[in-house]
């Protein structure tokens, strides 16, 4: 299955590291026989404790944290000849007169490196002059529009004054106008006033004179409503002792019918 670059490149980084710690550990005398192990009690170590090689080993290979060197994670364990490589604590020899494949790889991780480094300091530079590009036009695009706002705002500002002295010299006019006829409608209207008031009084006169002989009719209408409330109340009461009679006599009749019924019986 085709494997990614970086998750290549994350491998070799991976394997240059392992193969140089084993290269830098003291190796044994092969003079001396090989010192038995006891056995451990102690419970396996955990992968994140374990060395390198012993974590590749590990059957439960988990996700490894963020390398520190490079910024990439070490999402995938190494390929089969990387790790067989690593777990003998051999060189590979020169291949046709090549360099040490561990001096070839670190040569490759500097170059890849510099690479890297050289395409993000390109990217930034570009990516700062297209920042202060953008500003510079926003700059001037917002001047643009700043000087666009002033000259409407002074076209208005002339316009308005002359709408306004026009309307001035139009509203002169009409008001003298309007003032002749306002007074002589003030004349007109004082006039009818007048006459009014003189109506008025004459009406109030007429008014007194008329107060007494309503006072009188208003008098006796009072006494006539009384008398007649004091009326409807006797004929309520009156009502009232006729039902209670009614009922009286129904019930005599019903009590003579019931003793004649009785007395033909026997």
């Amino acid at each position: 299955m085709e494997q990614s670059p970086w998750k290549c490149l994350v491998i070799l980084k991976l394997s240059s590291d392992i193969l140089r710690k084993i290269q830098d550990r003291p190796r044994p005398r092969m003079d001396l026989p090989p010192a038995s192990k006891p056995k451990s009690t102690s419970p396996a170590p955990s992968p994140s404790t374990m060395e390198p090689v012993a974590m590749f080993r590990h059957a439960n290979w988990p996700r490894g944290p963020i390398d520190e060197d490079d910024g990439f994670a070490m999402s995938s364990p190494p390929t089969k000849s990387l790790r067989n490589a690593a777990g003998t604590g051999k060189k590979r020899p020169a291949e046709n007169g090549q360099e040490p494949v561990t001096k070839r790889v670190r040569l490759l991780l500097d170059e890849i490196d510099t690479a890297q480094r050289a395409k993000d300091g390109a990217w930034r530079r570009e990516n700062n002059a297209l920042r202060l590009e953008n500003d510079r036009l926003k700059k001037g695009i917002d001047g643009i529009w700043k000087e666009k706002d002033k000259a409407r705002k002074l076209t208005e500002a002339e316009e308005a004054r002359g709408i306004a002295s026009a309307d001035g010299d139009i509203h002169k006019k009409w008001w003298l106008e309007d003032a002749q006829e306002a007074r002589r409608l003030k004349h007109e209207l004082d006039d009818v006033v007048a006459k009014s008031k003189a109506k008025d009084r004459t009406v109030e006169q007429s008014l007194v004179e008329i107060a007494s002989p309503e006072g009188e009719l208003n008098a006796i209408e009072k006494t006539h409503a009384k008398e007649l409330e004091e009326t409807e109340r006797e004929i309520v009461s009156l009502k009232i002792e006729c039902d209670v009679y009614l009922k009286i006599e129904e019930a005599m009749e019903n009590g003579r019918k019931a003793k004649s019924r009785t007395v033909l019986k026997g």
